[in-house]
């Protein structure tokens, strides 16, 4: 019996070989990008047919607008959604009023493509906005969730700065908030008490920012399990702080926990 022969290809077909690889494997991304693309053409006919049966100026109309500027956002098309989100605002503005829940809503839309831009100073005054208007809102109100989202939105855009005499008092009151709305096992409390641990540790209170990072990291333990991407992501933290304390030997335990996990 004559043995197997195993012939070595050629250059092209290695060539052929690994392109039709990367091919197989950029597939799910390509797809992904069709099939957004396919959702942005559908919602652009949908705000068609919403402005030809109720007007440019319906409430329906304009939610739709909002909905292909957030498309555009999705697909990293910021120019195109700042375009979109900035004319729903006027319309809005004009037609709802500038303290409706769909108008601030639209607002905190435009701040935060600005912020994806790195135009802050753009952003910054529609946050504050969102903010004041929401907070003295009847419809809305302090407590709103909504209210709270722009409260912490404005509270990361000054950490972004590093204005972290404004943004640490309300981050402060996004845990009180969020405790109250949801309880103070809920991940959004987690979330901003990091934060407010990230801006003890930017300001050199460090004792301080290391017991809150170790309450979260027990907390994410307890309620989201210790293979948790946020778990890990404060043990990652924790580890960060360790080392800036110069406790090095325990930063150890905590860092390789987070690498091995990557």
């Amino acid at each position: 019996m004559l043995e197997d022969v195993h012939v070595r290809p050629s250059h092209e077909e290695q060539q052929e070989a690994a392109e039709a690889a990367v091919a197989k494997k950029a597939t799910p991304e390509v797809q992904q990008v069709e099939e957004s693309l396919v959702k942005l053409n559908n919602a652009k006919n949908l705000v068609t047919t919403a402005e030809r049966r109720w007007g440019c100026d319906h409430l329906r109309s304009l939610d739709r607008v909002n909905v292909v500027g957030q498309i555009h956002q999705s697909r990293g098309e910021f120019a195109e959604a700042e375009e979109v989100f900035k004319r729903n605002l006027e319309n809005s503005d004009r037609v709802l009023g500038p303290n409706s829940l769909y108008t601030l809503a639209f607002c905190h839309n435009l701040g935060y493509v600005y912020e994806e831009q790195e135009k802050r100073e753009l952003a910054e005054p529609l946050y504050v906005r969102c903010v004041t208007s929401s907070e003295q809102s009847r419809a809305i109100g302090p407590d709103h969730p909504d209210c709270i989202d722009y409260r912490y939105s404005l509270a990361s855009l000054y950490y972004d700065q590093g204005r972290l005499d404004l943004a640490q008092p309300l981050l402060e009151r996004c845990i009180s908030d969020n405790e109250q709305l949801y309880g103070s096992e809920h991940e959004e409390v987690f979330r901003c008490r990091n934060d407010v641990a990230c801006c003890h540790q930017k300001r050199g209170n460090l004792d301080v920012a290391l017991a809150m990072f170790q309450k979260n990291l027990a907390d994410r333990e307890r309620v989201l399990g210790k293979e948790h991407e946020d778990t890990l992501w404060s043990c990652h933290k924790l580890a960060a702080i360790l080392v800036q304390m110069g406790q090095t030997e325990k930063a150890k335990e905590f860092q390789e926990r987070y690498e091995k996990a990557k």
